[in-house]
């Protein structure tokens, strides 16, 4: 009985003491864990530094055979590219060297009907550039003044071009201009083809920006749009110049519209084909 005393005494003491410095004792523990926490915190820290020195030789290693690998792979890529690309390139060849046989071919074959026609090559064209000063007016109401002459090889006959087609002719070359007789004047008369017919007809002039087609066949067909182009006829303009298109078809009357603009004509290329045609025996004055 006595030591069941001594025993709960011992307790109640011990139940004391634990009830007087629990405050105490739970403010260490909870430090204690704080340092446990901050402890692991440096130790992982430290592990990281440690595996990154280790693991990165080790890596770099293992990465150059992947490398390699990798590189290897690019080359066979580009490898293929060039060997497709190279097969190209001797289709191309073949082709090309196909084209150049047949050329050729074809020049040696009209080199040969050009000696059996007995066919002689136009002259190579001389050409100058001129600046339009001036529309002089008076017997030639569509006319206009380049600065070009004789001095310069300028002649009668002369074909004029702007950027876009035909202009016209040289009516007369003086020593350092010459008067340019366009192809809207009512003294102009041009031999054309229609196409895509194909049609032959002449192109004159009415003093008016859109000149006329006429002597057309009897039963050609013109439609709107139609293209206008030198015929090489008469030996006055040679064959294919552009001039213009159809505008209209009305009461009989075909009308052209020019693919020069007469009013915005600033520089003109006078050209000399070699093809003075009927214009020798003509007098403009």
């Amino acid at each position: 009985m006595q030591q069941a005393n001594r025993v709960k005494s011992h307790l109640y003491h011990v139940k004391s003491f634990l009830q007087r410095f629990a405050l105490i004792l739970l403010v260490i523990l909870a430090f204690g864990l704080m340092l446990l926490g901050k402890a692991d915190n440096v130790i992982v820290s430290v592990g990281q530094k440690v595996l990154t020195v280790v693991m990165v030789p080790v890596l770099e290693v293992l990465s150059v055979p992947v490398n390699a690998v990798k590189s290897y792979a690019g080359d066979v890529q580009e490898l293929a590219a060039l060997k497709e690309y190279n097969q190209k390139l001797i289709a191309q060849n073949q082709e090309m060297l196909e084209y150049k046989k047949q050329a050729k071919l074809l020049k040696s074959e009209n080199e040969k009907l050009a000696k059996l026609l007995n066919y002689k090559k136009p002259p190579k064209a001389k050409s100058v550039s001129a600046r339009v000063v001036a529309d002089p007016g008076g017997a030639f109401a569509q006319s206009i003044l380049v600065l070009a002459g004789r001095e310069d090889g300028v002649s009668k006959g002369d074909v004029v071009m702007a950027k876009d087609g035909l202009a016209g002719r040289i009516a007369y070359a003086g020593e350092k201009a010459s008067q340019v007789l366009l192809i809207s004047d009512v003294n102009s008369r041009i031999p054309v083809f229609i196409e895509p017919h194909g049609y032959r007809a002449v192109l004159i002039g009415d003093n008016t920006p859109k000149p006329q087609i006429t002597a057309l066949p009897e039963k050609a067909e013109v439609a709107v749009g139609d293209k206008v182009v030198t015929s090489g006829d008469a030996g006055v303009f040679p064959a294919e110049i552009e001039i213009g298109v159809i505008e209209s078809k009305k009461d009989g009357i075909i009308k052209v519209k020019p693919l020069v603009n007469r009013d915005r004509l600033d520089i003109v290329n006078i050209i000399d084909f070699g093809l003075k045609g009927i214009l020798e025996n003509i007098k403009c004055e």
